[in-house]
């Protein structure tokens, strides 16, 4: 990329990418599917979480999140397991 090239912002809604910085951490254990509650995933109480952590925002911006979260959780999850399965096909030098 040339140096004056401008980077481009693609994302609409800052605040919303914001409260997402602050709430990933707090729901990430919440996101395991590993981690469950009578045999149920805990992603509900991701909502509550983030809900409670953030009522300024409306239901579907709430949805928005949770459902982000999900998917970086899962592409993090997926990243750190090819990584070890990587390491453990790797020929021992």
């Amino acid at each position: 990329m040339d140096e004056l090239t401008a980077v481009v912002e693609r994302r609409r809604n800052l605040a919303l990418r914001s409260a997402f910085d602050e709430a990933f951490p707090r729901i990430k254990a919440l996101l395991d599917t590993s981690n469950t509650w009578g045999g149920r995933e805990l992603t509900m109480l991701a909502y509550r979480a983030v809900r409670e952590s953030h009522p300024q925002l409306p239901p579907s911006d709430v949805q928005i999140l949770v459902d982000a979260a999900c998917r970086v959780h899962r592409s993090q999850r997926t990243a750190s397991t090819r990584a070890s399965a990587d390491s453990l096909s790797a020929p021992a030098v």
